[in-house]
């Protein structure tokens, strides 16, 4: 039996969310070696992205011929509001990583297969001690007392860093420490990740404590702040 020849692509190139997606469909397709290949856009009969922006503005002669998978990142409005999204017929299975995007796309009666958003396990070490933990507070100056709430995402606009994406919900993240702080609970904000200046004002504005992984900038800190896995 010949294997599918694969092409796969759609990473940004930062080391952020959408590169990631690229690692582990590629972990995961490489189990599958006894069935597919990985090869070049031109000798592939499969393209299978992550993003469907650079996808999009291939050419038709690019693509002729291909079958053509694309996951989808965001929900299918926020995606359908760009431009390249004209050419989205191109698509013949589409890969939502929620069942609210599973559902739209139903409903456009679309094809597509629920493929929950994938992570690395071995990023998460289940042997991450009482003593490393301590250790890691006294590093970041977290208090031993203090309720530790992470946030770790890319949550402004780079066009505009002090407007929180609608899609990330920041705003609500926010509106939840502020009412823990109110009550006078002992939480701690662990933030990380660029473009982190609109809850970082927010917290200071407030008076919620809490501790940023990185280097604070006042303009777009997108090549700056992406912390290694």
């Amino acid at each position: 039996m010949s294997k599918y020849k694969v092409h796969l692509m759609g990473g940004e190139g930062t080391g952020w969310a959408l590169d990631a997606d690229m690692e582990t469909t590629y972990e995961s397709l490489s189990s599958l070696s006894d069935l597919i290949e990985f090869t070049s856009m031109e000798e592939a009969d499969v393209i299978h992205c992550v993003w469907e922006w650079p996808l999009l503005h291939l050419s038709d002669e690019m693509l002729a011929g291909k079958k053509i998978i694309c996951h989808v990142c965001n929900d299918l409005p926020k995606t359908y509001e760009q431009s390249c999204m004209v050419h989205a017929d191109r698509i013949g299975l589409w890969v939502p990583i929620s069942h609210l995007c599973e559902r739209q796309l139903n409903s456009l009666k679309k094809n597509n297969i629920y493929v929950p958003y994938a992570i690395n396990k071995r990023i998460f070490n289940e042997n991450f001690t009482h003593d490393a933990t301590a250790s890691l507070r006294k590093k970041l100056g977290i208090p031993v007392d203090r309720f530790v709430i992470s946030n770790f995402m890319r949550d402004t606009f780079g066009k505009n860093l002090h407007i929180p994406k609608d899609q990330k919900g920041v705003e609500l993240f926010f509106e939840i420490a502020h009412s823990l702080y109110l009550k006078g609970l002992p939480i701690h904000i662990l933030l990380a990740g660029p473009r982190r200046h609109w809850i970082r004002n927010r917290l200071r504005e407030h008076d919620i404590p809490f501790t940023f992984v990185g280097e604070e900038t006042k303009g777009d800190d997108n090549t700056i702040n992406i912390l290694e896995s």
